[in-house]
């Protein structure tokens, strides 16, 4: 049973190698006979890139690049040698395009040629396809573009206001072909995620959108941007209205400031105030009016200013403080007794002024009527003052004590003689 067995499995090997013999004995054969017999075949060859080399040609001295249509790919027929082209591949293979009549910007079609990689390389190439492709050219050219920041969603809370929203950064720079570029009217940087009503500054990312003359979206993709990444500042302020008030200098000695009579227009003004900061603002201040300047009926053209951070939002740039000319009067003295208060004490000093003529007081018709010399005191205050020997020119003060609402109208001076005391 066993020599059976041996036998068998003898005689099924010594059949499996030369069936395995035969098989490849006829692949050699087959192999000889499309040699000999039939030397010559045809193979189809795909995917061949196409190049478009701009290099030393014409067009590049014309300053034009590609934009569009690189990377196409052709087919074409081989036929030469069975052994010669049984491997080819289409790496083996260059696709060119023909420049021929490209002189400026634009799209066209180019015939394309397709060669053998290696010079010595002996079989036939057919016309490939396809035998064009379009390819567009331009130039390439970069300019810097303010951005525009939008928040379509920002809404602000009653009693807040959005003020003028910013873009970080401000500008962005952008390459690309020169008819696509020179087409950028608007680079607007779009708030993103902006949800309910705001009542603080708030920071959202952006995204950016061109746009034309007409407001036509632009693509990007065949430009270059210097960045791709850009923030959108909202700043929220609360709304207020504050009262106006004016301040005085060189206010007479013991004047009633509080019962002075005059006009602020307008009164209050609307100003946009930082969120963090206290509501409790109770006026604004406006500039300094010199009391000495207050004629009948003046009128003081002042300019707003307002606390670091508030923004004025009423549209009235400056204010107007008007003093009355009804129920007034003015009345003009000669002044005779002119007092020195404060002396230095190293010197005799003297009046040489006897008279301080038409000095100009205004005040309420009723007192002004009644109003005489006597009720005036012209008075050179030395403290303070580089008082040195001789003949000087120095300020009077004037002022009406315990007649109300009465001043002196403009600036006055007199002549003093200091002389050093004898020790």
């Amino acid at each position: 049973m066993k020599n059976e067995k041996g036998k068998f499995s003898g005689e099924f090997a010594k059949d499996l190698w030369t069936r395995i013999s035969a098989v490849l004995l006829a692949i050699v054969i087959w192999f000889f006979v499309s040699v000999t017999l039939f030397p010559t075949m045809t193979r189809h060859i795909s995917d061949i890139e196409v190049e478009v080399e701009l290099s030393g040609t014409s067009v590049e001295t014309l300053g034009l690049d590609v934009i569009k249509g690189e990377g196409q790919k052709v087919s074409v027929r081989i036929k030469g040698n069975r052994y010669k082209i049984g491997n080819l591949k289409s790496e083996d293979l260059i696709a060119e395009v023909s420049l021929q009549g490209v002189i400026s910007p634009g799209e066209y079609n180019l015939s394309v040629m397709v060669r053998a990689k290696d010079d010595d390389a002996d079989f036939e190439i057919s016309t490939p396809s396809p035998q064009t492709i379009k390819v567009q050219f331009d130039r390439i050219i970069e300019e810097t573009f303010e951005l525009v920041a939008v928040a379509p969603d920002a809404v602000a809370a009653e009693g807040f206001m959005i003020d003028t929203i910013e873009c970080v950064p401000k500008e962005i720079s952008i390459t690309g072909p020169q008819g696509v570029v020179s087409r950028i009217d608007q680079c607007v940087v779009e708030a993103q995620d902006i949800k309910g009503e705001l009542t603080e500054p708030i920071t959202a990312d952006g995204s950016l959108n061109l746009y034309d003359e007409n407001m036509k979206s632009i693509d990007i993709e065949s430009l270059e941007l210097s960045m791709t990444e850009f923030l959108v500042n909202i700043p929220v302020f609360r709304k207020m209205t504050i009262p106006l008030s004016v301040e005085f200098r060189n206010v007479p000695e013991a004047f009633p400031l509080p019962k002075l009579k005059y006009t602020i227009s307008p009164k209050e003004i609307e100003v946009a105030a930082p969120t963090d900061v206290d509501d409790n603002f109770d006026e604004i201040k406006l500039k300094y009016i010199d009391f000495r300047d207050i004629n009948l009926g003046s009128v003081f053209d002042l300019s707003l200013t307002l606390p670091a951070g508030y923004k004025n939002i009423s549209g009235t740039e400056n204010v107007k403080v008007t003093f009355p000319r009804d129920n007034m009067a003015n009345k003009s003295f000669d002044l005779r007794d002119i007092k020195i208060v404060n002396a230095p004490s190293g010197y005799d000093i003297d009046v040489v002024t006897s008279v301080i003529k038409k000095v100009s007081v205004i005040g309420p018709t009723n007192v002004i009527a009644d109003l005489s010399e006597l009720d005036i005191i012209a008075e050179i205050d030395l403290l303070g003052s580089n008082i040195t020997t001789g003949t000087q020119t120095v300020p009077v003060k004037i002022f009406i004590p315990a007649k109300g609402t009465v001043w002196a109208y403009g600036n006055y001076t007199a002549i003093i003689d200091a002389k050093k005391k004898e020790k």
